[in-house]
């Protein structure tokens, strides 16, 4: 059983919250969250703990491997506000894109979380006392993770592309971690890439930006089709959005 508990404190400043947290009894830390808005976001405090959390588990790697689903994770969090997003009950739908991934189509849905307020007791004794610290946007923040294919290399998985798959299944094609599925496909070793005609092309072009070069990627037996954009300003190329071929094309 993995354990990430989490708790969340306001500073002496408008825009900037300071986050401990402890995995097990032995390791502790803490985060500020900067937020570099010129006008604090609605409800940052829940937004700070819920990108801290998401950076631990994914960044920072807490339980030393990226998790690929909820499976084995219990996360102890100081807002009950987090675990409404979990459940499904949340009424907050401007917080929904620092929460989706733990939210039912997330990449840790169904996973354990329980709000124990008086976490703070033990977590304030132990942290370091000098704190990383997270410079965030709220205006351009979104979820995306960096995933590692046989083909396509390091690539850049974004919510949209993950909530584009879901839209695109069809009946019992659903799977119950739609994350997983689609990191399960883009890392297929037999993924290949496909011409684009003139016109889809230049469509493509003005969607993603001229100087971007866009690629369309899949498997010669599926459906399926990922758009993967390499940008000349970013490093890793990204999976914008996935599509299904029509019969026939």
């Amino acid at each position: 059983m993995m354990q990430l508990n989490t708790f969340t404190l306001e500073t002496d400043k408008a825009c900037e919250f300071k986050v401990l947290w402890s995995t097990g009894l032995k390791r502790f830390g803490s985060l500020l969250v900067r937020f570099s808005d010129d006008e604090l976001y609605k409800d940052a405090v829940i937004a700070a703990e819920l990108i801290a959390i998401r950076h631990l588990l994914f960044d920072v790697q807490v339980f030393s491997r990226t998790p690929t689903s909820a499976a084995g994770i219990n996360i102890n969090v100081s807002k009950g506000a987090i675990k409404k997003f979990a459940t499904g009950h949340s009424d907050k739908a401007h917080l929904k894109k620092f929460a989706s991934f733990i939210m039912s189509n997330g990449r840790l849905a169904n996973c354990k979380i329980e709000v124990v307020p008086a976490i703070n007791q033990y977590l304030e004794l132990a942290v370091p006392t000098e704190p990383e610290v997270l410079e965030v946007n709220q205006s351009t923040y979104r979820i995306s993770e960096v995933v590692t294919t046989p083909v396509l290399g390091q690539v850049v998985l974004t919510h949209h592309a993950v909530e584009r798959y879901i839209q695109k299944l069809r009946g019992n094609d659903s799977p119950k971690l739609p994350w997983v599925s689609l990191i399960n496909r883009i890392s297929n070793p037999e993924l290949i890439q496909y011409k684009l005609s003139d016109k889809v092309l230049e469509h493509k072009r003005r969607k993603y930006g001229v100087d971007n070069q866009v690629e369309i990627w899949g498997h010669p037996q599926s459906s399926f089709r990922y758009v993967l954009v390499r940008d000349a300003a970013n490093s890793i190329p990204v999976i914008a959005t996935v599509f299904r071929r029509e019969q026939g094309t």
